[in-house]
């Protein structure tokens, strides 16, 4: 509330800063969904500078969680693209990684159709400094692009990229106490791959699975070893 009354009252003054009020309650007690004048509200504070949007974009998040068609996807998708960026303060980026994830989770297919736009400025988000938090938003977003059934060719991107997120926790999280379910994740995700195409076996990071069979998490060390028993 404090940081609303701050940066609203610089932008528009009190009575958008009662209205940005009334939209939490809202979205806080869940019992209504925003009006076609808070949705408004909610695009004027989306133009803010980068630096404080974080969160305004948490609130967008909150109003998804409780009301999931009020945004469509493409106005979803819209809002992480033009906030997800290493070009942008991270906190930005941070909190619509964990947006991106919500929405992998609710509109799994459509995310999927369009991988290849979508993933790029993602893994670019790695090269911020918190690298846990970071990575755990791409982590789950990739396994959950890797649920679903697809073609061979994208299936085969999702596993390249999988393979360079593996690399990356191995290196750049070296405690496994840092990196202990982020890879279970992957290596899940690894295994939803060459379950339903054998044929990509072959190309999994054969290294960093071997590394994660001496895992301190018994389930990633189970499946770390799962996985080499079926792609020796």
């Amino acid at each position: 509330k404090q940081w609303y009354q701050r940066r609203v009252a610089i932008t528009a003054g009190e009575s958008e800063l009662d209205h940005v009020y009334k939209i939490t309650e809202k979205v806080r007690d869940k019992t209504e969904k925003p009006s076609i004048d808070d949705t408004a509200v909610i695009q004027k504070m989306l133009l803010w500078d980068k630096s404080y949007i974080f969160p305004v974009i948490d609130l967008v998040r909150s109003i998804n969680n409780s009301f999931e068609d009020h945004f469509t996807f493409s106005e979803k998708l819209k809002i992480v693209q033009d906030n997800a960026s290493l070009s942008h303060p991270e906190p930005c980026s941070r909190v619509a990684l964990r947006f991106m994830v919500d929405i992998t989770c609710q509109h799994t297919q459509q995310c999927l159709d369009q991988y290849h736009t979508i993933i790029t400025p993602l893994l670019e988000c790695l090269k911020y400094d918190n690298k846990k938090f970071i990575a755990t938003s791409v982590t789950r977003l990739l396994h959950n692009m890797a649920c679903l059934p697809s073609d061979i060719a994208r299936t085969r991107l999702i596993l390249s990229h999988i393979n360079q997120l593996l690399e990356y926790l191995l290196k750049e999280l070296p405690q496994e106490k840092d990196r202990k379910w982020i890879s279970f994740q992957c290596l899940v995700a690894i295994g939803n791959i060459i379950t339903r195409y054998p044929e990509l076996i072959s190309e999994v990071n054969k290294v960093c699975v071997q590394r994660l069979t001496t895992a301190e998490l018994e389930k990633t060390k189970t499946t770390a070893r799962d996985i080499l028993y079926h792609i020796s």
